[in-house]
């Protein structure tokens, strides 16, 4: 095999980044959990029959439902984004992961206030945006 061959070879394959395997998985995790909330939270607030704590749902949980809904459908397509090396995975990745911030601020504050794992959620989505903005081998996988 000569030299260009291999480098063509390169060129094709996608470039492969830790941070971009940990983010897939983690996105994974983020969207099944934010899908069975929101159905959790929409479900309680348009039926009678299941009785949750105002603090639970914060009052609104149709509204906190509908929120989570959104972040979980474009964590799925985000996680497919990086899968597939897409160029706008970058930074609909960093966008999901900040819109996830502020939805579980104000979720912890107006809601069910600040548990473990609700900080844990915080602080990960807050280290992908960090790894997306500062990793070159992130940048270059996704050809930014």
């Amino acid at each position: 095999m000569s030299d260009e061959q291999k480098q063509e070879d390169d060129l094709q394959q996608p470039k492969d980044s830790l941070a971009l395997n940990l983010t897939s998985f983690y996105m994974i995790l983020l969207s099944f959990v934010m899908l069975g909330t929101s159905i959790l939270f929409i479900v309680a607030a348009i039926s009678d029959n299941i009785e949750l704590d105002a603090p639970t749902i914060g009052g609104s949980g149709l509204l906190f439902g509908a929120v989570w809904l959104v972040i979980a459908i474009a964590a799925i397509a985000m996680v497919w984004g990086l899968f597939r090396r897409i160029p706008w995975a970058f930074m609909g990745t960093i966008a999901v992961n900040g819109v996830a911030i502020a939805a579980m601020l104000l979720w912890g504050l107006f809601g069910a206030g600040f548990d473990p794992l609700k900080i844990l959620s915080i602080i990960i989505s807050a280290a992908i945006i960090y790894a997306f903005l500062t990793d070159e081998t992130v940048k270059d996988a996704l050809a930014q």
